[in-house]
């Protein structure tokens, strides 16, 4: 073992421009994978935080109601209790990056009963900063629900007995919400004589899907009914398992390709060494002992051009979109995974010329010279 570091050791220093090359070569493949992968992976986490940011990955109401009476606004005068909300963060810990309890019901409105959604403005989970701003006097409509009334910010308009200013209209959802009245879900109750809420959103964490919380508030709730938010699921799995196709095609090639360049230099590289292999053998040495010598070689190539390609790649991802790559720049299990797949494809490239250069005939080699 000694002998074959020592061999590789003096090749490193004797050949080093030959082991420059290789590097180099195999770094170029990494680079290209490993700054594809992190690209990939930013999107993905981009794209998921604005769905999940627009909406929520799971519904809660009590039990026997659907989401057909969700969409109805026809929940009757059943309830959470507020405080249930507080547990349910608690049980979904792992998985939860928000959670917001709702009062939704039919409330009089300018002599017609219209949807009304109550709301807690200081926990609200919304991209419409209007929500977050709505004062106990104030509300906000839906954008077709201020069409059908012909009303616009700052108009005045009458829940039940109470007169409230209009803070302004909600851009369109493409959901039944555009047709409801936004609110302080404290006047909500007063208005509607329901003491609690009768929704809870859950926004689960980028990357996460809904289904294993929704199985765990399944098992453990029986007095609720959870909906699983589909809106975009099917579509963005669909695209999502598409690019992953597409990636995993293009390491397959670029793996292929890196295999052949290995094989390809470590031809050459033995070739060149063919006496000084066969003197070796000669002089005392075992053919074990070039074999270990010429995968130890294979290893620091390897172990090179994956420390070099990573480095590269995470450049090439910086360059492009800091504030999107700090994220998942620190990706330990892409860094080994690169790592093991790189080494074990050295060694595999280099492995038929290795063997061969260590079990062939030393003393012909040597004869012909």
């Amino acid at each position: 073992m000694r002998a074959s570091l020592w061999l590789v050791w003096r090749e490193i220093v004797t050949r080093r421009h030959s082991l420059a090359i290789s590097v180099a070569a195999l770094s170029v493949a990494v680079a290209l994978c490993s700054a594809t992968e992190l690209i990939s992976r930013a999107r993905e986490v981009a794209v998921a935080s604005k769905i999940a940011f627009k909406g929520p990955a799971l519904r809660i109401i009590p039990a026997g109601l659907n989401h057909i009476d969700l969409a109805r606004f026809e929940l009757g005068t059943v309830y959470l209790a507020e405080d249930s909300i507080k547990e349910l963060r608690q049980e979904l810990l792992p998985w939860l990056r928000a959670a917001e309890g709702r009062l939704l019901t039919m409330a009089p409105l300018d002599g017609r009963m219209a949807p009304a959604i109550g709301i807690e403005p200081s926990e609200v989970v919304s991209p419409f900063n209007l929500l977050k701003r709505l004062k106990v006097v104030e509300v906000a409509l839906g954008s077709e629900l201020a069409e059908q009334l012909g009303k616009r910010d700052g108009d005045v308009i009458q829940v039940m007995n109470d007169v409230f200013r209009i803070a302004g209209v909600l851009p369109s959802t493409g959901t039944p919400e555009d047709l409801a009245l936004f609110l302080d879900v404290k006047i909500l109750r007063q208005i509607s004589g329901i003491p609690g809420i009768n929704e809870i959103r859950i926004f689960t964490k980028p990357g996460i899907a809904a289904f294993e919380p929704a199985e765990l508030l399944q098992a453990r709730h029986k007095d609720l009914s959870v909906i699983i938010a589909k809106s975009g699921i099917g579509t963005d799995a669909q695209v999502y398992s598409s690019l992953r196709h597409h990636r995993w095609v293009l390491y397959l090639i670029t793996a292929t390709l890196a295999g052949l360049c290995v094989l390809l230099w470590s031809h050459l590289n033995s070739s060149e060494r063919r006496v000084e292999i066969s003197t070796i053998v000669a002089i005392g040495g075992t053919s074990s002992t070039v074999l270990v010598m010429l995968s130890l070689r294979s290893v620091i190539v390897g172990l090179l051009g994956s420390l070099v390609g990573c480095a590269l790649g995470v450049l090439i991802v910086l360059l492009q979109d800091v504030e999107s790559a700090s994220s998942i720049i620190w990706s330990i299990d892409l860094f080994f995974a690169i790592l093991a797949s790189v080494l074990i494809l050295s060694i595999t490239g280099a492995l038929p010329v290795s063997v061969l250069s260590a079990f062939r005939e030393h003393v012909s080699a040597l004869q012909e010279q």
